[in-house]
């Protein structure tokens, strides 16, 4: 459940730039809250596994532009002089879920049941939703571009979290399961699956800097802003 959520959050979380001025920053952020918090109660209801798994998949797709939307916005509304500590207090929530989010989670599986780990998120997301309507707004420079955007590389970078994180789980459980895993023993499989889970690494470079800008569209990974960094 945790890899299939981590795939679609990792094709999505590229491309999300270009989907906010494709659609509107406001707009595209109404949409995956709402998804995000629809997709979760359809996770607390879930008859059985795979109906769970493909609504993890849903979950996952719409919370991949969570992330670097909420830091656009919050960008963008404070001063240059403020946003260092806007960026701390909002590190400071991510740390806190990390740390907190396995005990709670435990507590509230073993007190009333695991459907309410996703139930958790309707009133965050019904009050968040509400707030983005009422107070957020796109800024002038918002344009829908007009090249199509690649989604090699979202392709790529979602295969390889997902590989990275298959072969990160087996590892955890290795122990426990030996007998099944002897697979694991050759180091071939492992580099090859390691070298999935790098090469969204590469791949903005090899793939997006040469051939994109032939085929006249917009990178999900601009390169040359990462090759200014340097």
């Amino acid at each position: 459940m945790l890899t299939s959520y981590l795939v679609a959050n990792a094709v999505v979380l590229p491309i999300a730039g270009w989907l906010a001025n494709y659609f509107g920053r406001k707009r595209l952020l109404m949409t995956v809250v709402t998804g995000f918090t629809l997709s979760s109660a359809l996770c607390g209801m879930a008859p059985n596994l795979p109906a769970l798994i493909c609504f993890r998949v849903l979950q996952g797709t719409t919370g991949g532009g969570l992330q670097p939307l909420s830091q656009a916005v919050m960008l963008e509304e404070f001063p240059v002089e403020e946003r260092g500590k806007a960026m701390a207090f909002w590190s400071l929530g991510i740390i806190a879920a990390l740390i907190l989010g396995p005990t709670l989670g435990g507590w509230i599986t073993d007190a009333y049941s695991w459907r309410w780990v996703f139930y958790i998120n309707l009133p965050t997301g019904i009050v968040s939703l509400i707030m983005i309507f009422l107070f957020l707004s796109d800024p002038a420079y918002i344009r829908r571009p007009a090249a199509r955007v690649d989604l090699t590389h979202a392709a790529g970078h979602g295969e390889s979290r997902g590989a990275g994180s298959r072969l990160r789980s087996q590892e955890a459980w290795q122990p426990r399961f030996a007998s099944h895993m002897d697979w694991l023993s050759r180091i071939e499989t492992r580099q090859a699956i390691l070298g999935l889970d790098g090469l969204d690494a590469a791949l903005p470079w090899d793939f997006c800097e040469k051939r994109c800008e032939a085929r006249a569209g917009s990178p999900s990974i601009d390169a040359g802003a990462a090759a200014e960094q340097r």
